[in-house]
């Protein structure tokens, strides 16, 4: 086996979410295979290092799509272990609610959404999961470098940066949730220190809140006039998904459209 967890597994995820064997949303499903199409086309690593954004809003099941996300990308990632960034202490807390544990932290594996929505077959070992918590680092941080999954939080995680506590190159997937923060020095810094890892943002907004572009996701920049006639320069988003509960789009051009498993075989194998 190798010690890529993901990669080892990889093949029986897609094979079961192309097929239609899991029970997910078709807009989860679509949303993955967004990421993996992008992947496959060679836009996520390279010189020209580029993010798969997803726009998603409450409700849609984004912390499952995230979750979801590094089987997907594994034949990509450099290095075995997937990094999922949150802002703050409870939207990292929120992650972890999909992997309950009981009193004594011990995974409570048929409570997975990872099993209970079939995407991992029972006897499929799960993901070991580190969380990256400042009040409890001692007891666990002999463990994180064994670890699959790291979940942290955006102040920890750049104070484990800062100190070096993190191999860089073990990290082949950086999945950022709440990601309009992403301009932000604090997350340019750990992207940055990171260098090798696919980017994978998760968003409701494709700005900052002053209208900024976000890094590592192509945007156009589009001339309009405002209601005073003056030049006004806009930024419009060239390749991103939006996914609601209902409905998956893709914006920059393209129609909206509903995949059934039986099309997204025939997508997905003219790629190759």
């Amino acid at each position: 086996m190798n010690d890529n967890y993901f990669l080892n597994y990889h093949d029986l995820v897609l094979a079961r979410i192309t097929s239609g064997k899991t029970k997910l949303y078709p807009h989860q499903v679509e949303a993955l295979l967004a990421i993996y199409q992008k992947a496959c086309r060679g836009e996520l690593d390279g010189s020209y290092r580029q993010a798969a954004l997803i726009l998603a809003g409450v409700g849609t099941g984004k912390t499952l799509v995230e979750a979801i996300a590094p089987y997907i990308l594994a034949p990509w990632m450099c290095g075995r272990q997937a990094l999922f960034l949150s802002d703050n202490c409870t939207l990292r807390a929120r992650f972890l609610k999909d992997f309950p544990t009981d009193s004594k932290h011990r995974p409570i594996y048929q409570d997975w959404l990872l099993y209970s929505l079939e995407v991992l077959l029972p006897g499929v070992p799960p993901p070991q999961i580190v969380e990256l918590d400042a009040t409890d680092f001692n007891s666990y941080a002999f463990a994180m470098h064994e670890a699959d999954m790291l979940v942290g939080n955006r102040q920890f995680v750049l104070n484990l940066v800062g100190r070096g506590d993190i191999e860089p190159l073990q990290v082949g997937a950086l999945i950022i949730d709440e990601a309009h923060f992403s301009t932000a020095n604090s997350y340019r810094t750990i992207s940055n220190y990171f260098s090798e890892s696919l980017l994978c943002y998760f968003t409701g907004s494709k700005f900052r809140s002053d209208s900024q572009p976000l890094p590592n996701v192509r945007y156009e920049e589009v001339e309009e006039l405002d209601e005073l006639g003056r030049s006004v320069l806009h930024y419009a988003l060239i390749d991103c998904r939006l996914i609601t509960n209902s409905r998956f789009k893709m914006l920059g051009g393209y129609p909206l459209r509903q995949l059934k498993s039986s099309s997204i075989k025939k997508q997905l194998a003219a790629l190759f």
